[in-house]
C-alpha cells in the first residue's frame, strides 16, 4: 500500500511538473526542441531505424579527443543548446537530482522513442536535458581550455629546455 502511495504521489509530482515546464516554453522553444528530434527519416523509415543522426545526438556526443578542434565542437554545442531561449530559472525549485534523472532517462531514448511522449513530458524532459546538459558542456569547456592551456606550457617549457640545452652544449 506504502509504494502505491509513494508511486502516485511521484506520478501526481510529474504530471504537475511537466504541465508547468510545458507552460512556461514558448512556442518558439517548443520547435527549437522539436527540430532537435528531426532525423529527416519519415515515420515508415523510422520504424526500422535506431540510431539516426539529428542535433540531439550532436549534443550527446562526449568532446573527444584534446585539442582546439574538439574545443570548437563543444563551443557550437553550446552555442546550439543557447539557441533554445529556455527561459532563466526554468529549472530552479526543482533538485539537481531530478533533473539528472530525466537528462539520463532522455539521454538513453532514441529520437523516435522521445516523439512517442506526450508533447509536455516530451519538451520537458528535452529543456531538462539540454538545461543539464549546457551545465556539462560549460564545465567541459573550461577543463578543455585548462588542459590546451597546460599542454602548451609543457611544450613551451620543453622547447626552452632543450634551446638552453643546446646553448650550454655550445
Amino acid at each position: 500500500r506504502l509504494e502505491r502511495i509513494v508511486r502516485s504521489a511521484i506520478h501526481t509530482f510529474e504530471k504537475q511538473f511537466f504541465a508547468d515546464t510545458f507552460t512556461q516554453l514558448s512556442t518558439v522553444t517548443k520547435q527549437q526542441l522539436e527540430l532537435l528530434l528531426d532525423t529527416g527519416i519519415s515515420e515508415k523509415e523510422t520504424a526500422t531505424a535506431s540510431n539516426e543522426p539529428s542535433g540531439f545526438s550532436f549534443l550527446k556526443a562526449d568532446p573527444g579527443r584534446l585539442g582546439v578542434d574538439s574545443f570548437q565542437k563543444e563551443v557550437d554545442k553550446l552555442q546550439r543548446l543557447r539557441q533554445l531561449e529556455l527561459p532563466p530559472g526554468l529549472f530552479s525549485a526543482i533538485s539537481s537530482k531530478v533533473l539528472q534523472i530525466y537528462r539520463q532517462r532522455v539521454a538513453v531514448e532514441p529520437p523516435r522513442e522521445l516523439r512517442r511522449h506526450p508533447p509536455a513530458k516530451r519538451y520537458t524532459m528535452l529543456a531538462a536535458f539540454c538545461c543539464y546538459r549546457s551545465q556539462e558542456i560549460t564545465d567541459n569547456l573550461v577543463e578543455l581550455l585548462i588542459s590546451i592551456v597546460h599542454r602548451m606550457t609543457a611544450r613551451a617549457e620543453t622547447r626552452v629546455s632543450k634551446e638552453l640545452l643546446e646553448d650550454f652544449k655550445r
